[in-house]
């Protein structure tokens, strides 16, 4: 996938599969949590959802300035995966704030705030957000040009020399 579109797609394809599905989230002073959950969900979509954030999050190594205060934040997140959650979460898009908590040591004592938060839907979010980022951070090809062209139209000229040799023999066998 080289295209915020061409994971746009990808993760549309999965919305009816993962319906029920949520990306739980918690941060605090317990640590940092991210959980992909929900009833019904058949395991191999899940992962499948998993592996496509992963793809999301080296995608956006591409687009991002890594000097932005955006580009600072996620691209410091060194898990692919992770790094799309956190863009997730960041965006806003879907997410519900749930219940906070406190965490106290052995003796009682306040030891930190712990917060949690929700997205439902998260194979559209995640689709939406794709189309965001092809509009605000395109992804910028680092192949050279004639990597992009053997990429793009390899076959095609492989395919086209083999022909023009052929018509050529028949044209010297016939001519």
């Amino acid at each position: 996938m080289r295209t915020w579109l061409d994971l746009e797609a990808r993760f549309r394809a999965l919305i009816e599969p993962l319906k029920f599905v949520r990306l739980d989230i918690q941060w605090g002073a317990a640590g940092e949590y991210w959980r992909v959950v929900g009833p019904g969900a058949a395991p191999t979509a899940i992962r499948q959802f998993e592996v496509l954030c992963g793809v999301g999050g080296r995608l956006l190594e591409h687009s991002l300035d890594p000097s932005s205060a955006l580009g600072k934040e996620l691209l410091a997140e060194r898990d692919p995966t992770y790094r799309w959650y956190r863009l997730l979460h960041k965006a806003g898009h879907g997410v519900e704030n749930g219940l906070h908590g406190c965490q106290t040591d052995a003796q009682g004592n306040f030891a930190g705030n712990i917060f949690t938060a929700t997205i439902n839907n998260v194979a559209e979010v995640s689709a939406n957000q794709c189309l965001e980022l092809h509009v605000k951070y395109p992804v910028h090809d680092a192949r050279r040009w004639y990597e992009r062209v053997y990429d793009d139209y390899g076959r095609e000229i492989v395919i086209g020399s083999i022909l023009a040799i052929i018509t050529a023999i028949i044209g010297v066998a016939f001519g």
